[in-house]
């Protein structure tokens, strides 16, 4: 276990990975600020907010595609499920996404 301010770890791993999500979404915000409080109205002829919303959309796109990829081996490896379930549980948490 690794002692962290507000949490607690069950790996160095882990600590790190969480770590370089919180710098993942300050550097959004922050670069999202810069970019929303700038005079010009557009940038590279496109409105503004539009790189706000393309980044928002990327790291969405990016969590649920990296949750459908993990999810498989998280049933397997870590709660024991046969495959057949396993796939069954991936297939109904695919449909109700949608």
């Amino acid at each position: 276990m690794v002692e962290g301010v507000f949490f607690t770890f069950d790996s160095a791993f882990e600590m790190w990975t969480f770590r370089v999500a919180v710098i993942a979404l300050a550097a959004f915000l922050i670069g999202g600020v810069v970019l929303i409080t700038r005079p010009q109205e557009e940038v590279i002829g496109h409105p503004k907010g539009l790189f706000l919303l393309f980044m928002a959309e990327m790291w969405e796109r990016f969590s649920y595609y990296g949750m459908r990829a993990l999810l498989i081996f998280y049933l397997i490896q870590h709660w024991m499920f046969a495959e057949e379930k396993a796939y069954v549980i991936y297939g109904a948490y695919t449909a109700l996404v949608y």
